[in-house]
Parts: C-alpha cells; sequence; structure tokens
C-alpha cells in the first residue's frame, strides 16, 4: 500500500496527490491529467515521483507542457501503456 503521510522530500505534485487520496476517502487513483511542474525540480525528486507514481498503477496519465519535455520523456518510457500527451484539446476517453 502507497504510504498517505506527507514526507518533507515530497514534491508538491505528490503532496497533492496524497491530500487528495485523503479528502475524498480513495486510495485508487485511475487518471492523472495536466502539469506536474517536475520539470523544475531536482532530479531526485523526479525519480521519486516517478518511482510514487509507479506504485498507483494508473490507468492513464496524461502530463501537459508544464511537467518539462525531460520529465515528459522520462514519463512515457516508465509508463508506455498509461502514457498519453494532454495537449491543449486533447480528449481523453473513460469507460
Amino acid at each position: 500500500m502507497i504510504s498517505s503521510r506527507i514526507r518533507v522530500a515530497d514534491t508538491e505534485f505528490v503532496i497533492e496527490l496524497k491530500i487528495a487520496k485523503r479528502v475524498t476517502n480513495e486510495n485508487k487513483v485511475r487518471a492523472i491529467i495536466g502539469g506536474t511542474h517536475l520539470g523544475r525540480a531536482a532530479l531526485d525528486q523526479q525519480l521519486k515521483t516517478i518511482d510514487y507514481l509507479r506504485g498507483l498503477d494508473l490507468e492513464c496519465l496524461a502530463p501537459n507542457h508544464c511537467t518539462g519535455l525531460g520529465v515528459l520523456s522520462k514519463l512515457a518510457t516508465e509508463f508506455p501503456s498509461a502514457f498519453k500527451w494532454a495537449m491543449a484539446g486533447s480528449t481523453l476517453d473513460f469507460k
């Protein structure tokens, strides 16, 4: 089980995910859509965030330009079946 405890080393993105899980009382995160702002995070924080995301078993990971091109590339490699490029005007279908 993924810890919902917030740590100082967590990126703002991971903290927001943990808060959302707590507020909704849902442990399962199906999709993450939008900018993660990880491009400005230190490399170790980027890698820790990717490791955290691995534990979520995401159905859809659809970041946009705010994530940063380098991190977008890492996410596409790490999550090939879940990754969708979420450009302006993109449409994502959920069943």
